[in-house]
């Protein structure tokens, strides 16, 4: 059985027969996703992740998925007032440093819009 060639039905079915080995292959990608986090060089850059916060959920569908709240070092947030109000331009620079998006990308999933 090819994996693409499976019904998300049958994904499901595959994934509910042995949720330890889901189990355990979640923790191996949320294990190297955390690890390349951390880099210095990582995805954040000069911001280390310091802590973390996860919540793992285990949805009826059989797919996991993780919703993380991270501490970065040197992020110049030491109050959570400064994010909002006459600050949030500091915000604002902090997103566009670190979220972007290559020019190539945008306009090929441009017809997902919906706004």
């Amino acid at each position: 059985m090819i994996f693409e060639e499976i019904t998300a039905t049958q994904r499901a079915q595959l994934v509910n027969s042995n949720p330890v080995l889901c189990c355990l292959y979640f923790a191996r990608r949320f294990d190297c996703i955390v690890n390349a986090i951390e880099l210095r060089k990582g995805p954040f850059s000069e911001y280390r992740m310091m802590e973390y916060v996860c919540l793992v959920e285990f949805q009826y569908r059989g797919s996991f998925r993780c919703h993380m709240l991270l501490w970065l070092e040197d992020a110049q947030f030491q109050e959570a007032k400064f994010a909002y109000g006459a600050n949030v331009h500091r915000t604002l620079e902090l997103i566009d440093e670190l979220c972007t998006v290559d020019s190539c990308l945008v306009d090929s999933k441009s017809k997902f819009k919906t706004r």
